[in-house]
């Protein structure tokens, strides 16, 4: 759209993302979006290493027909335990942590 003259507005700035994930948006994209100061200044998370990591593994998706969609059960396995291992760091269950 933007290629056809649409009229458009760049995201400048933004107040959301942890700046490890913003960083690595800018790895994959020419957008150079800057970190507001209030995410610079999150607490690490509690209970693991790093704020942001990639999980890999080689467990097959299954195709649901009816809604032409994926899944995953070991993928649905591991954040049901990584979201356990956040409840027993102090995190709520019902309440945002920001």
């Amino acid at each position: 759209m933007v290629k056809n003259g649409m009229p458009f507005t760049r995201l400048r700035l933004q107040h959301r993302m942890r700046p490890e994930i913003s960083k690595c948006w800018t790895t994959f994209t020419s957008n150079q979006t800057g970190n507001h100061e209030s995410v610079m200044n999150f607490d690490s998370i509690k209970g693991v290493a790093r704020n942001m990591f990639f999980v890999d593994h080689d467990e097959s998706e299954d195709f649901l027909e009816e809604g032409k969609s994926r899944s995953n059960e070991h993928e649905a396995k591991f954040m049901a335990a990584s979201l356990s291992l956040l409840h027993l760091q102090g995190y709520e269950r019902d309440k945002s942590q920001s």
